[in-house]
């Protein structure tokens, strides 16, 4: 029987994003080259299409600002972002950290020159900025190993397994 009630509807989701490259007040150390960028966008698009997730390229842009490159901040880098985009940028140096989302979710990301190219860390800092916790989250109770508690506890994601490096805090 193939009635309405059991036809699967596939929905796809565009999101549009834009680059923003940092380099230093007088143009140097630019944090990513234009092909590095259409590399880290051709990377997001492949790893998000088994999702139905599509990405749409707005454009990119340098922004001489060497505070900005060498170490941003969710409120200095905020004030760059274009409206109506996922905001995506690059920058020299991020004290600390490969990349960030600031805040889950959010509507801009930073990745560290030195993660370009490595271990897909545009899309992992992407997946929070649309709202994806990491399977080891505790702000909602530590996930158990065997999964039981899955849906409520970690990433709330049922569909990722627990880490299994740490559970209750412990390795």
């Amino acid at each position: 029987e193939n009635s309405s009630s059991n036809k699967t509807q596939i929905s796809s989701y565009t999101i549009r994003v834009y680059f923003h490259i940092c380099r230093n007040d007088n143009g140097s150390n630019a944090a990513a080259t234009l092909e590095q960028v259409k590399s880290e966008f051709n990377e997001l698009i492949a790893d998000f299409a088994p999702m139905n997730i599509c990405f749409v390229s707005m454009g990119n842009h340098f922004i001489d600002n060497t505070t900005l490159n060498n170490n941003p901040t969710a409120n200095f880098v905020s004030a760059f972002t274009l409206s109506g985009c996922l905001n995506i940028f690059y920058h020299y140096n991020m004290p600390g950290v490969g990349g960030s989302a600031w805040a889950i979710p959010n509507t801009f990301c930073s990745i560290d020159r030195s993660n370009i190219g490595a271990a897909h860390t545009t899309s992992h800092e992407v997946g929070h900025c649309l709202g994806l916790l990491h399977t080891f989250e505790p702000v909602n109770g530590f996930e158990k190993i065997n999964g039981t508690n899955s849906s409520t506890a970690g990433d709330q994601i049922t569909d990722t397994p627990a880490d299994p490096y740490v559970y209750n805090g412990q390795g």
